[in-house]
């Protein structure tokens, strides 16, 4: 049992599975994820790491990030208010925007009646 108490222990300070989720399928991956983390630095001190965990799980974080993030240059990742629903009085904003003339339009009704 001591091992066991001892990886809840360290797991606790840096968790990224809380509580608060409602599918358990997700708490069981972050979970995991947290026990792989865990691992890795206890490999990474062993062959001779100089890094606290933080910094070692935040330049791990950055490294993930950096490889595989989203490119910046991406249309889905930046928001624009429609155009159309701005003109109706409604503050709606929407991941979807026309390329050629630049502004942002809800996909389903507002992109068709903008465009016609």
């Amino acid at each position: 049992m001591g091992g066991v108490d001892l990886t809840d222990n360290m797991l606790h300070f840096y968790a990224m599975s809380r509580t608060q989720l409602k599918k358990y399928y997700r708490k069981i991956f972050l979970h995991f994820l947290d026990i792989t983390v865990l691992n890795s630095y206890i490999l990474y001190k062993k062959l001779g790491g100089r890094k606290s965990r933080l910094n070692f799980v935040i330049d791990l974080a950055e490294k993930l990030i950096e490889k595989y993030g989203r490119d910046k240059n991406c249309n889905a990742g930046r928001r624009k208010r429609c155009v159309v629903c701005r003109e109706k009085g409604k503050r709606k904003e929407s991941i979807y925007w026309c390329e050629s003339c630049k502004t942002g339009l809800c996909a389903a009704p507002c992109f068709g009646l903008y465009h016609s």
